[in-house]
């Protein structure tokens, strides 16, 4: 949680420049209406995930998602290597 936290400062320092771009109308064929949209759909989503993802920190183990994961970098790794991608 806490290292969450300290990221919280960089975040809004980014959406505090993004917002004033916003603002300045430098940002065309967007609607406000849809933008507030979607960020607060963004929130939400953010909100929910990150509570679903401590309740399964907390109650589960996370062995089987490490072995995706370990999966999933070899195939990019070889894919890399391979020079497919």
């Amino acid at each position: 949680r806490f290292s969450f936290l300290l990221s919280l400062p960089a975040i809004m320092g980014a959406a505090l420049v993004q917002s004033v771009d916003l603002f300045k109308g430098n940002i065309e064929g967007i609607g406000m209406g849809a933008l507030l949209i979607g960020t607060l759909v963004a929130a939400v989503c953010g909100y929910i995930a990150v509570r679903w993802m401590l309740e399964i920190i907390k109650n589960k183990s996370l062995k089987i998602f490490s072995y995706y994961l370990w999966i999933v970098g070899a195939g990019v790794l070889f894919t890399q290597l391979m020079g497919w991608f």
